[in-house]
């Protein structure tokens, strides 16, 4: 069965854009990101800062 992960990586501390990349897999998804196949790839202008 597959799961669908979403993780959010900030691109430096004066980045302007956070990028979402969703994943979809049965395994960890730190264990197996080498292995990981991205179906999307979306760049949002960050109006917050997460961190």
């Amino acid at each position: 069965q597959g799961v669908e992960v979403m993780a959010i990586a900030g691109m430096g501390n004066n980045a302007d854009t956070a990028w979402i990349l969703r994943a979809c897999g049965s395994f960890n998804f730190f264990d197996k990101i080498n292995g990981m196949e991205f179906r999307e790839l979306v760049a949002l202008p960050r109006t917050k800062k997460f961190w």
